[in-house]
């Protein structure tokens, strides 16, 4: 399975490409070292910093979301609560799971077929 980091790599190389770029180019254009640029493509593989990410998401006019999710994916934020309703789920067995989806379904009624 793909890492953010390799995702984002991949993902960086395809607008470059794209954009006719130059990882000088980009370097310069994010206030990044070209380095920096080809440390993420060198034999170590270096992972990209949110920062160094940030910067390179605005130069092609991006979100960090749309750099990192598959196009089938998005990020969305949650808060705390969300958070701790996520945690709680992974603790129920596959039966609490199921009836709680029931439970929450029921206040959304399917339409009555036409």
């Amino acid at each position: 399975m793909e890492t953010a980091a390799e995702r984002a790599r991949k993902k960086i190389k395809e607008l470059m490409t794209a954009h006719g770029m130059s990882a000088y180019t980009l370097a310069q254009e994010a206030d990044l070292t070209q380095n920096c640029i080809s440390n993420w493509y060198g034999k170590r593989h270096y992972e990209p910093s949110l920062s160094s990410l940030e910067k390179v998401c605005a130069v092609f006019g991006i979100s960090i979301s749309e750099l990192l999710c598959n196009k089938n994916e998005t990020m969305v934020p949650i808060d705390n609560d969300f958070k701790g309703i996520y945690d709680d789920w992974h603790r129920l067995t596959p039966q609490q799971k199921q009836a709680i989806l029931l439970h929450i379904n029921s206040y959304f009624p399917q339409e009555l077929d036409k």
